[in-house]
């Protein structure tokens, strides 16, 4: 089927289902990726630009396997379950409700990384290996390899598949020979509903929308989808029903579809973008949808607790523990950093996109600094000194207090080091590289880079804090 049957196709299945597309906006396809551009009309902040009913979005609940498959409300069990869901709703054909959304999908795999460790015969194995190859000690495959119950997701993925989705497909098409499951099949669908799929509501949960899903993602996103979430579990309803435990009056003007809103102007002639996740890393982005931005400010370099309390005292963790100082402090300390920035909430131990350190990075060094130093200052005495010596005219000494600076840095930049040495470094071969040929591969080299880049950016900071350091208590013991 050509592109502009599928897009035809689609069209004609939204306007049947009540989909409602601004008359300004379009719905293009090249190369079997669908996307949505603006006419010649520009469209102001806060138009409703799609209507989107809530029975045409393909959930667990909605499916043709409703009664016979479990609804996970989220987390990879509902990716698992709306997986079987589709790959069935895909079987069906033309017989399915969603027949002509689903033909406008892709018909490949998304080449998203969990299949990157398949045998599947549906990607060139030398880029595939390749790819996982780079990204060997990165945040990508520290999510990719990440276990729960002793499962990784691509574990669960098989597992599901072996004793849910292939039992269910074939009792589904006991009567149906032409119809035969397949772990391909179902990598299919998977790779669907992770690149595409929302979560909207509390009855539907994770779901496939028609037409929300053609957006493109964008951190400069031009439009958002906007759901009710709180409806009733059970039922869906948005008023007051049958399952509520505290009936109120109804609101019988909440209209009962989702709706995609401009958030922002949208030029004429340009492609419109809608965001899957505001606060997404590109190692997310490349987990859950097979793509990385150019730039993300979301980019970050992450170590668990565990990995800096390796070989540290007991008294020394029992003395990180027990810090309790308001998180304003912290907020207003480093407003001003170029070496340290504040994380609300609970303590988060990274290196962000500018190369900065979260402040609980520096608190726990600081704090293990005046123990292996001996020194009783502080905390905040030592941060406002931190950022005193940041001042590039800074001539001030106070070397008791510029030694634990030192030693802080000294233990940044080692930490810096330690993960580095654990990433390839791809920069020479890289250019080299036929990206055309080996996307994938061409993918985990930019990941890599971007997190080399980051942790460099930290590590030249602290160097140049550590040489200033020091030059003061030199000069001051003259």
């Amino acid at each position: 089927m050509g592109h502009r049957d599928k897009i035809s196709g689609l069209l004609e299945w939204c306007s049947s289902h009540g989909i409602k597309i601004d008359s300004r906006l379009r719905v293009v396809c090249d190369d079997e990726s669908v996307s949505v551009r603006s006419n010649g009309e520009e469209i102001a902040l806060f138009s409703s630009v799609v209507q989107i009913p809530k029975e045409a979005v393909l959930s667990v609940k909605s499916s043709s396997v409703s009664s016979a498959v479990v609804a996970s409300p989220v987390g990879h069990e509902a990716q698992l379950s709306l997986a079987l869901a589709l790959y069935i709703e895909l079987a069906k054909g033309a017989s399915s409700r969603w027949h002509g959304y689903l033909q406008s999908l892709p018909t490949q795999i998304v080449d998203i990384p969990i299949l990157w460790q398949t045998e599947d015969h549906f990607m060139d194995p030398t880029d595939r290996k390749g790819a996982l190859r780079w990204l060997r000690g990165s945040e990508a495959e520290k999510d990719l390899l990440a276990c729960v119950d002793g499962l990784t997701r691509l574990d669960e993925l098989h597992h599901y598949y072996n004793e849910v989705a292939e039992p269910k497909f074939n009792t589904y098409f006991q009567d149906s020979p032409t119809a035969k499951c397949s772990l391909h099949g179902f990598y299919h669908a998977y790779s669907l509903v992770s690149s595409r799929a929302f979560l909207v509501d509390a009855y539907h949960g994770l779901s496939m929308v028609p037409i929300a899903d053609a957006f493109n993602h964008s951190q400069e996103n031009h439009v958002h989808l906007e759901s009710e979430y709180d409806v009733c579990p059970e039922c869906g309803s948005l008023n007051e029903c049958a399952h509520d435990d505290d009936p109120s009056p109804g609101s019988e003007d909440l209209e009962d579809h989702f709706e995609m809103v401009s958030n922002m102007h949208i030029p004429s002639h340009g492609e419109v973008f809608n965001t899957y996740g505001e606060t997404l890393s590109n190692a997310q982005l490349l987990l859950r949808y097979g793509f990385i931005l150019d730039v993300n400010e979301n980019d970050q370099v992450l170590w668990d607790i565990e990995e800096l309390l390796e070989d540290t005292p007991e008294h020394i963790i029992k003395a990180w523990h027990s810090i309790d100082i308001p998180t304003e402090t912290w907020r207003d300390c480093f407003s001003a950093s170029d070496l340290v920035h504040h994380h609300p909430g609970k303590p988060v131990f990274n290196i962000d996109c500018d190369g900065r350190v979260s402040h609980h990075v520096l608190l726990f060094y600081a704090l293990l600094a005046c123990v292996q130093l001996r020194c009783n200052f502080s905390l905040v005495d030592i941060a406002d000194r931190l950022v005193e010596c940041e001042g590039l005219d800074d001539q001030s000494f106070n070397s008791a207090v510029d030694r634990i600076i030192a030693h802080i840095a000294a233990s940044i930049i080692a930490l810096c080091v330690k993960r580095q040495a654990r990433l390839g470094d791809p920069t020479d071969e890289i250019d080299a590289l036929d990206s055309k040929r080996m996307p994938l591969t061409h993918l985990a080299m930019l990941q890599v880079m971007s997190e080399r880049s980051i942790l460099e950016s930290c590590r030249a900071g602290w160097s140049e804090l550590s040489v200033s350091s020091q030059i003061r208590i030199n000069e001051s013991s003259k």
